[in-house]
């Protein structure tokens, strides 16, 4: 963190003198302009507004005359009516300025006005705009420049405390009295000894703060042209409009890296400290304000303005204060710039009210003073100091001052008076917090207490996150509000002649008072976004002032999703206050407990309405009652997982539904049952495994002329999918899509879908009520002690959740079978049916003996057991089950669920291996990993995310969220497992430093995008410490074989409590290609969030949207042979709209065509045939192409080999023209090669 590297740049000899054709051009500008020059000292003897003791001023009163281009000194005279004119020193106006004095009258109506524009025409002539907007324009009183008495190193270059990357040496420019104050006084300037930049009652009417800018405009023209400055522009000092500041850099390659900023400052001695106390006025009504109701006397204090002037007073005694502490300690520089740092990644060091580097400097320094950081402590101890002091603060209401204790000085009470915050510098009239809010310094204090905890918790890289993170404001705040037209908020004239008519600070104290007021228990921290100040050329005219500024809110999640706001009891004052301030939206209601109370109810239908709550109420107050304009940011990019063309309708509830994920085009609620089939695929004697929703499911695919006879149940059923050569693949067809999508006028009954946290809490309320069915089975022969799911439903994480409906055969597709519907055999399909995804859970039986030791004897078992316990629930529950070899489907309530036997003991055969010399060993295989991980694995993650979910429930949605964009990029769960997703979130809330967890899904995903694009995953583990079962000693263990043993882990090492081994998710997938694919794309969001969250026109689909162009084959799908079509991104705005009605039982209802989706066992056959040769990515929530990438390796010429035409197809089969049919491809629309 040490800049010993950067050396003071020496300051050239005369780099401010003035040449002398620079001073005769001063001289001659100051001829041209004598005329129009404000120069009278016998004004300010005349202005009624100015009291005796202002009349006779700090600055030595002084009249003056024009002489030669300079000013020399005039006699005072007493009796001004006996004053005489020569008329020889004036002549008759041109006619020129005759017509000058007629259009300024005409235009302006005053022929002042036109005389004060032009005052400082000198600018225009040295190409110099002037850097602070001077409204009102003109005053009275002169300014002359003189050059600098003094110029000297300031600020933390000065202090050797400055950070990277670029060095910033701050020069203050000592701005005289007077020339025979100069420090180069000459014999021959004696005859112009009384010119001055300063004169009597500068402190009043913004004088002293225009000549601070009219002398950097002096500058920047001088130095502009100067071979030793490369360039020159404006900027503000901590964003106030009255203090701008010189930037100048210097040419050559120091340039690169150091910045120096002048500020001019008075020379010591012009201006008392004491007339810029809090409860002083310096600026008087009647010239601020125009009309004839301005403020009487006695004149109001004017703080802040006194704020913007003393800081240039107190900057040396400052600089001095932090050199006598400092002085000779390098650890505790070394902390000050940690401190740094830390600010600068969090944004607090930048913009108006900031809490910047000066403060940080001036706090250690104070508690070096006060012993309370030790001079002999590390960097580390003096941060942790410092955090530990600020956390523990109160400025808000006791404030601290470094100064020793005084008679002259005001007291703190008194800064607390006029300023939200109170820190006074070391002389004790400076307030260096005086422009920041309440709000800005509790979020100060909110970070300090949070780095203190990431210090005590020894599971963190505390330093990465403390001071390697940047932490930017949107993904820091669970809702995000701009508000604009700050202009259009009414003021009291009070606070506009204290602030100068500022927007910024006029209107945000107001609204976050408001805010504070409005949302009370709702929100833990209401935060202001720090804007950077601007940069501008010296040659343009300033920018204007910010017309809006951004709110951040942190949610209670205990309070913040009510949606009525209790008001006090009726006919009271505070009755009175709280109608006042709700306005119309307030009301009478009777609640619960008999009371009678004022209240505001907000509409919510869904949990993600509830989670909008906050948003309802800012719109109301700010809008509806302030009359801004508001863009509230926090559920936009939730749409992508909302069902805008199908409508659920859930009738068998006692509760009320409430949900986070929406599908995008699809209301879920199927009517009439779309055609429920159920198959067997067929292929010639190969078991294949077929991976959907989060569960495996495995089925015979046998060859068209062989047939399978299973006699596990006490009927005979027959597949009719057909493969191979037979094809029995999907036709084109002219006929509907089944019967769901005709009724597009059926609304909603009393159930909304929202972003699918309903449909969730319908399919485990249905759960439950099956779970304990299958329990009370009494004719089994051995008990069921649980039923566990393992679906992501259970997790709260299902993207789009399973719907219910009825069950019905169609026309052409389907067919009656005996338990189950079927495929209809007879005609080819042109359409797939409904989507109907299997709901996977798992059965614990009680422990027993008798188990076989042999692996096929246990699995007839099971088979058996899945026969008995479907005989079971038709007999004693009326279910309709349909048994198989390794689950058994049973339909209930409109949801099919699957229950699967779990045998913990049958993992251990599928590893036993013996040798051929007979030996016994324990060998893991695919079959055997992939066994443990549905009935061992992924029962216990689910109960624990499960768990995680009731502490936050923002995470399921989160979940689904990021699931959808990883899909939406054509990822899908092939190459980044879905549970590998929701650990990684999960990661996000276990493990939030530098943040608190999320309250907003929308921030959790944004936080999941950076998490993908800024993890090293070849240094970083991911340690999943669930109920923090995990020791500190076994998370060094885990760390230390992590890496040891890195290169035969997996990419993406990913160890949970329940398993410590990092490999059981990851093994396979992601790859380190994939990887680096998701970091390439997240980054490539985040810039595009970052850059248009805030914009009219942001299409917050785009992040979903992928690029094609990087892949070498697309292979477009025909859309009607996609079920999940509707679940796309971009779905068809002419689909029409899908209503579901509620389901109800019929009697001898049957079990659906479960898991059916032709596209995924398409794209399986082609990663089993070509998978050598390509990658194939495609998005399985709707997507109609899929992409090709052609694995490099197989580009290469090899050998030929008779083994390599096993993977040859029938060249006949492919067209050449870049359309073409694979074997079994009807499901292709068209290729592009």
């Amino acid at each position: 963190m040490r800049h010993s590297s950067f050396v003071s740049p020496e300051i050239p000899e005369g780099f401010f003198d003035i040449d002398e054709s620079d001073q005769e051009y001063v001289n001659n500008a100051s001829d041209s302009n004598d005329d129009e020059t404000i120069k009278s000292e016998s004004d300010i003897e005349d202005d009624p507004s100015l009291d005796n003791e202002e009349r006779s001023g700090d600055v030595e009163n002084t009249k003056k005359r024009p002489y030669d281009g300079g000013m020399e000194p005039v006699s005072k005279k007493k009796n001004k009516k006996n004053k005489q004119l020569d008329p020889k020193l004036y002549k008759p106006p041109t006619v020129k300025e005759l017509n000058q004095l007629r259009e300024t009258e005409n235009l302006f109506n005053s022929n002042l006005f036109r005389l004060q524009l032009s005052d400082q025409g000198w600018l225009q002539s040295m190409n110099v705009k002037m850097p602070m907007k001077q409204q009102p324009f003109g005053g009275k009183g002169s300014f002359q420049f003189i050059k600098p008495s003094a110029v000297s190193i300031i600020g933390s270059f000065a202090s050797n405390c400055c950070v990277g990357p670029d060095v910033c040496v701050d020069l203050a420019v000592e701005m005289p009295q007077a020339l025979h104050n100069a420090r180069d006084f000459t014999p021959e300037s004696a005859k112009r000894s009384a010119e001055q930049c300063f004169q009597q009652s500068d402190h009043l009417n913004e004088r002293y703060l225009r000549k601070r800018a009219l002398y950097l405009c002096h500058l920047a023209g001088t130095l502009h042209s100067c071979h030793l400055v490369q360039s020159a522009s404006f900027r503000l000092c901590q964003g106030d409009p009255s203090r701008p500041v010189l930037e100048v850099r210097p040419a050559g390659k120091l340039g690169k890296r150091v910045v120096v900023a002048l500020r001019p400052v008075p020379q010591s001695g012009v201006f008392k400290l004491a007339r810029f106390s809090p409860e002083k006025n310096n600026v008087r009504p009647s010239w601020f304000f125009t009309t004839s109701d301005a403020i009487e006397e006695p004149y109001p204090p004017t703080p802040h303005h006194n704020h913007s002037t003393i800081q240039d007073l107190v900057s040396t005694a400052n600089q001095e204060y932090c050199r006598l502490a400092l002085e000779g300690h390098s650890n505790i520089k070394d902390g000050i710039r940690l401190l740094k740092v830390w600010l600068t990644q969090r944004k607090l060091n930048k913009g108006y009210g900031s809490f910047d580097g000066h403060i940080v400097a001036q706090l250690v320094s104070h508690l070096v003073i006060q012993k309370r950081i030790s001079v002999l402590g590390s960097s580390y101890q003096v941060v942790r100091a410092t955090w530990v002091y600020l956390a523990q603060s109160d400025w808000t209401n006791f404030g601290v001052s470094l100064a020793e204790p005084s008679r002259g000085t005001p007291p703190v009470s008194e800064f607390h008076q006029h300023f939200e915050v109170v820190l006074v510098d070391s002389t004790g009239y400076c307030n260096l917090c005086a422009n920041m809010s309440k709000e800005t310094y509790e979020r100060v204090k909110r970070e300090a207490d949070l780095a203190v905890r990431c210090l005590d918790n020894p599971n963190i890289n505390s330093f990465q996150v403390l001071f390697m993170t940047s932490v930017p404001f949107y993904r820091q705040y669970d809702h995000i509000v701009r508000v604009s037209r700050l202009s259009h908020l009414e003021t009291d004239q009070v606070r506009q002649l204290d602030h100068m008519n500022h927007t910024l600070p006029l209107a945000q104290v107001p609204i976050l008072a408001t805010l504070r007021e409005g949302l009370g228990r709702r929100v833990t921290a209401i935060a202001v976004s720090l804007e950077d100040t601007p940069h501008w050329s010296i040659s343009i005219e300033p920018p204007a002032s910010a017309d809006s500024f951004t709110v951040g809110l942190t949610l209670d999640p205990v309070h913040a999703f009510i949606n009525i706001d209790k008001g006090p009891t009726a006919n009271t004052e505070e009755a009175e206050k709280f109608r006042d301030f709700w306005g119309p939206k307030s009301e009478l209601r009777r609640f619960q407990d008999i009371s009678i109370c004022e209240a505001v109810v907000w509409r919510v239908t869904t949990l993600a309405d509830k989670r909008l709550v906050c948003g309802q109420v800012v719109e109301y107050l700010l809008v509806s009652r302030l009359g801004l304009k508001v863009t509230y940011v926090a559920d936009q990019y939730e749409t992508l997982i909302k069902h805008n063309k199908v409508r659920a309708h859930f009738l068998n509830s006692s509760y009320e539904y409430e949900t986070l994920i929406k599908h995008s085009k699809v209301h879920a609620h199927f009517q009439n049952s779309s055609y429920e089939y159920e198959t067997l695929i067929k292929h010639s004697k190969v078991h294949a495994h077929f991976q959907n929703s989060s569960y495996e499911y495995e089925t015979l695919i046998k060859h068209s002329k062989l047939r399978a006879h299973f006699q596990n149940s006490s009927y005979e059923y027959e597949t009719l999918i057909k493969h191979s050569k037979v094809r029995a693949h999907f036709q084109n067809g002219s006929y509907e899509y089944e019967t769901l999508i005709k009724h597009s006028k059926v609304k909603p009954v009393d159930f909304e879908y929202g972003t699918g946290e309903e449909a969730t809490l319908a399919v485990l309320s249905v759960f439950n009520e099956l779970s304990k069915q299958v329990r009370e089975l009494n004719a089994l022969p051995l008990e069921i002690i649980s039923v566990q799911g393992t679906s992501p439903v259970f997790r709260y994480t299902d993207t789009f959740p399973p719907l219910a409906a009825q069950s019905r055969p169609g026309k052409k597709v389907t067919k009656d079978g005996p338990t189950c519907i079927l495929l209809n055999d007879t005609s080819a399909i042109g359409m797939a049916p409904r989507w109907v995804p299997a709901i996977e859970a798992v059965i614990q039986l009680a422990l027993s003996k008798k188990w076989p030791n042999d692996l096929e004897a246990v699995r007839r078992i099971k088979a058996a057991f899945h026969i008995e316990v479907a005989k079971c629930l038709s007999q004693q529950c009326g279910l309709t089950a349909q048994p198989y070899p390794n689950f058994v489907d049973v339909l209930k309530s409109g949801f099919v669920f699957r229950l699967r036997l779990a045998y913990p003991r049958e993992v251990g055969l599928l590893k036993k291996h013996v040798t051929p010399h007979g030996v016994t060993t324990f060998v893991d295989t695919d079959e055997s990993r992939d066994l443990e991980k549905d009935i061992v694995h992924i029962p216990t993650i689910t109960g624990a995310v499960h768990g995680l979910h009731q502490e936050h429930p923002s995470y399921g949605p989160a979940c689904c969220l990021s699931k959808r964009w990883l899909a939406a990029q054509m990822i899908d769960p092939h190459h980044f497992p879905e549970i590998v997703v929701e650990l990684l979130v999960a990661w996000l809330y276990l493990c939030p430093e530098p943040h608190e967890p999320p309250t907003q899904p929308q921030t959790a995903f944004f936080r999941f995008l950076h998490l993908l694009a800024s993890t090293n995953w070849v240094t970083q583990p991911v340690i999943l410490n669930f109920n923090t079962e995990l020791t500190r000693e076994e998370v060094v263990e885990i760390e230390s074989m992590f890496q040891s043993s890195r290169s035969t882990l997996p990419p993406l090492f990913l160890a949970t409590s329940y398993q410590p081994s990092g490999v059981v998710w990851t093994k396979r997938n992601p790859t380190l290609q994939v990887l680096i694919r998701t970091a390439m794309l997240a980054k490539e969001s985040l810039t595009i969030v970052e850059e248009k969250l805030f914009s009219r026109h942001f299409d917050t689909k785009v992040i979903f949207r992928p690029p094609l162009d990087v892949y070498d084959v697309l292979i477009y799908l025909r859309p009607l042979l996609n079920p999940r079509r509707l679940e796309a991104v971009d779905v068809n705005k002419d689909q029409p709209l899908v209503n579901l009605p509620p389901y109800q039982y019929q009697q001898g209802e049957k079990l659906p065509v479960v898991g059916f989706n032709p596209v995924q066992y398409y794209l399986q056959e082609l990663r089993e045939t070509y998978g050598e040769f390509a990658l194939f990515f495609h998005d399985p929530y709707g997507g109609e192409v899929v992409g090709v990438l052609w694995i490099p390796a197989a580009m290469e010429v090899l050998d030929f080999k008779v083994s390599a035409l096993m993977t040859c197809i029938d060249c006949s089969v492919v067209v050449l023209d870049g359309n073409a049919i694979f074997t079994g491809g009807r499901e292709i629309l068209k290729m592009t090669l």
